[in-house]
């Protein structure tokens, strides 16, 4: 008798516990757009807002989206590349970084809401220890 009783109070117990999680994760939204919605609407925004920034065409044949606003520019009045707003086309001016590199960072910093600091940049892929020396004078945060 008493064993029928220890299973149900398990029972409740891992029912309450998984309810529990449940709730967690509903009240607990997350603030983006999943990462599946993302990867195939590539307009959907990742900063967690209802809609993302305009999106600007530097040439209408041209397949290059700028999604910075062509007022801010990302170089500063020194001559480094802010590797938080640069477009993919300034960033490309960088030594060892082309377009795919450039694409890759910029995905970098949209996931993770920004760079917090320079040496952060070696955590994208393709990006080491060696190309982090060619560009480390060339680039701010600020």
């Amino acid at each position: 008798m008493k064993l029928k009783y220890i299973k149900t109070f398990i029972f409740l117990m891992i029912f309450v516990v998984f309810a529990a999680g449940c709730i967690y994760n509903y009240m607990k939204r997350p603030a983006e757009a999943p990462e599946i919605i993302r990867f195939f609407d590539k307009n959907a925004p990742s900063d967690g807002t209802a809609s993302g920034a305009p999106v600007y065409m530097s040439d209408p044949g041209s397949a290059e989206i700028e999604t910075e606003d062509p007022a801010e520019s990302a170089e500063v009045p020194n001559g480094l590349i802010n590797i938080n707003t640069a477009s993919q086309s300034e960033l490309e001016t960088l030594p060892g970084i082309g377009p795919v590199k450039a694409k890759a960072i910029i995905e970098y910093r949209r996931s993770y809401k920004g760079f917090v600091a320079k040496e952060e940049i070696m955590e994208v892929r393709g990006i080491g220890p060696a190309t982090y020396e060619k560009i480390k004078d060339r680039i701010t945060l600020e």
